[in-house]
């Protein structure tokens, strides 16, 4: 149901070779416990690198702190990217993100701090249906690459997933205790609804704004 009410159809994009977008955002999801690739990294990262590979896109954002264990998402899909031949200079980080609209707000921070004019996201197709719907709630056209999964099959079959090593976050919290923390900070009584809730009743008004500057914008 919650799908049925964010739906929007990404934009078709260029074949490849015609066109490269500036910067496409890949949203984390997050990694086993043991802080090994999840299989949603790993197909997030496939499609990402075959977008590379294809000169479909330029450079990426991989998106999201640690949230559900001490693993930071970003850190796992970047690992897996460069694993499959996306060079490191090529990837930018955003490290705060704890839901999808901040993975979209963040990111785009960093995107026009650094002068990139046209942004995508790339990641599984509904994710892509609710990047878009946010985005057109900010008035910002969106640009989808919705995961095609025959190719990240193929390309899975193929390739081992690779062992990854990703330094915990020593401060990671359970996420209902951070963000009960995170309005305490704001001033508010009560901490972030349920994020499903939120989108499919249309709740964001403004693109949320990074709490604190990257450490670096490359890794």
């Amino acid at each position: 149901m919650i799908l049925a009410l964010l739906g929007c159809a990404p934009k078709v994009l260029p074949p490849a070779g015609d066109v490269s977008i500036d910067v496409a955002v890949v949203p984390g999801c997050p990694a086993e416990d043991d802080g090994a690739l999840s299989f949603c990294q790993w197909r997030r990262a496939i499609w990402a690198a075959h977008l590379y590979d294809e000169q479909l896109v330029d450079r990426f954002i991989v998106s999201g702190a640690a949230v559900k264990n001490p693993y930071p998402e970003w850190d796992g899909l970047r690992q897996g990217m460069v694993a499959l031949g996306v060079p490191a200079e090529r990837i930018l980080t955003e490290t705060q993100a704890l839901h999808t609209d901040e993975n979209l707000g963040y990111s785009w921070a960093i995107a026009r701090d650094q002068g990139l004019d046209v942004i995508a996201v790339a990641s599984d197709a509904s994710h892509v249906e609710t990047a878009c719907r946010l985005l057109e709630k900010w008035d910002m056209e969106c640009l989808g690459f919705p995961a095609d999964y025959d190719v990240v099959h193929a390309v899975r079959m193929d390739v081992p997933v690779p062992a990854v090593e990703v330094a915990t976050d020593p401060a990671w919290v359970r996420l209902a205790e951070r963000e009960r923390a995170l309005a305490r900070e704001a001033g508010k009584r009560k901490k972030r609804a349920n994020s499903g809730w939120v989108y499919a009743t249309a709740g964001f008004r403004s693109m949320p704004e990074p709490r604190v500057p990257e450490p670096s914008l490359s890794r």
